[in-house]
């Protein structure tokens, strides 16, 4: 009796722990449907698209909390990264209509960055979490519209960065970071080099090419 008493608690215990993590997951995908509707209204009143504004506006819901947890616990959690290819997928959408021609190219250049990055990180470079991060900002990249040239440039800031950062690490503390086993988080790099190339691309948004050629 006792022992299945236990089996009991425990079972009644996981449950309740599963129904408050999806009731603070539902909680803040709330706050991010509160955070976006503002930041909605406060793009259009400055003359930006509700596309890019929901694209962006993700983005930077999850940039502080996805820094902090790639610095504390070098991991980039699903919950945060995953939802942002439906807001990103819905900012192509909005910006292009129906989801034509512009949602596929759009779709391609998220599947390239995924290609690249997963490449990379089964080669030991990088985590799985920082290849679904790049895919996801990549399309929220598309999604803006500001430019080809606004990809390569998130692509090589968040390279250059992260490799000077490395060796100034692997110099200053003499391969700490190889000696201890850790490595350095790369998520933070590539949300900088998200943010550099959509802060830059936008004060030339008003002559810049489409994100890809049609």
């Amino acid at each position: 009796m006792g022992e299945c008493g236990e089996r009991a608690a425990g079972v009644s215990g996981v449950r309740g722990a599963r129904a408050v993590l999806a009731l603070q997951a539902l909680a803040g995908l709330a706050g991010v449907a509160v955070v976006l509707d503002v930041l909605i209204r406060v793009g259009v009143a400055f003359g930006l698209s509700p596309g890019q504004v929901v694209a962006v506006g993700y983005v930077a819901a999850v940039t502080v909390p996805l820094v902090v947890t790639d610095m504390r616990e070098q991991r980039l959690p699903n919950a945060l990264v995953l939802p942002g290819y439906a807001f990103a997928a819905t900012g192509v959408v909005l910006n292009a209509g129906q989801g034509g021609p512009a949602l596929r190219e759009a779709l391609a250049v998220c599947a390239l960055a995924l290609a690249v990055m997963g490449a990379l990180a089964l080669g030991g470079g990088l985590g799985m979490g920082d290849a679904k991060l790049a895919g996801m900002l990549a399309l929220a990249l598309a999604a803006t519209g500001l430019g080809a040239a606004s990809v390569i440039v998130a692509g090589a800031v968040s390279a250059v960065s992260a490799g000077i950062t490395a060796l100034a690490v692997l110099v200053g503390r003499r391969g700490y970071s190889q000696a201890t086993g850790h490595h350095i988080p790369f998520g933070p790099f590539l949300l900088a080099g998200f943010w550099f190339a959509v802060v830059t691309a936008a004060e030339k948004s008003a002559d810049a090419p489409p994100i890809l050629p049609t």
